[in-house]
């Protein structure tokens, strides 16, 4: 069970990952941020571990046993050693992801990696890397009042209660490929994944 009352958002990045078969590119930031307001944190960690009700845990694998050949763990393990990189390891996991995302069914979406303290796993105090890519938007209506009257609008953007792609990443059993657990709602064929 993974537990998130201790959990401390450290930093995000976010990016933008299009399909490299269909050449839609890259959208890199320049900036990690640390969301400050406690309501957006407590968002960010909902949206982040409220989807892993009963998680299955695997490992990165490789043939060889030899992780270091996994660039995915490379830049993982990078984060775990210095928070610090956050931005320029996610840099190259958006750009990792792009040039393997040649399937036709991989769709283009909004590619966010946080670096997470202070989750329990297991009764385990651990920290963690969220990857986690949107593909889809939904339309959330604004309402707007002045005291008499009413405005209403509307905004597309990310359901946190809805995640289409998402992989926890734990800092522990490093020389078994980390702990991690994956979700992926967005594609039901396995060719996409």
């Amino acid at each position: 069970m993974i537990n998130r009352i201790e959990a401390n958002l450290h930093s995000i990045c976010i990016h933008q990952v299009g399909n490299a078969a269909e050449e839609e590119g890259i959208k890199l930031s320049n900036t990690a941020l640390t969301p400050e307001e406690d309501e957006l944190n407590e968002l960010l960690l909902r949206y982040f571990f409220d989807n892993f009700k009963d998680p299955e845990f695997f490992h990165f694998t490789i043939t060889s046993g030899e992780f270091e050949l996994n660039p995915i763990f490379n830049f993982v393990a990078n984060i775990f050693d210095d928070p610090r990189t956050l931005l320029e390891q996610s840099v190259k996991i958006t750009r990792h992801l792009y040039e393997q995302s040649s399937h036709p069914n991989i769709k283009p979406g909004d590619l966010v990696v946080g670096y997470i303290e202070n989750v329990l796993i297991d009764d385990e105090l651990l920290n963690a890397v969220a990857i986690f890519k949107s593909e889809s938007k939904d339309a959330f209506l604004k309402l707007q009042s002045d005291g008499s009257n009413y405005a209403i609008d509307f905004e597309n953007g990310i359901n946190v209660e809805k995640l289409d792609k998402a992989c926890l990443i734990f800092d522990t059993e490093r020389e078994q490929g980390f702990k991690l657990s994956i979700i992926d709602k967005s594609n039901r064929n396995k060719d996409a994944l």
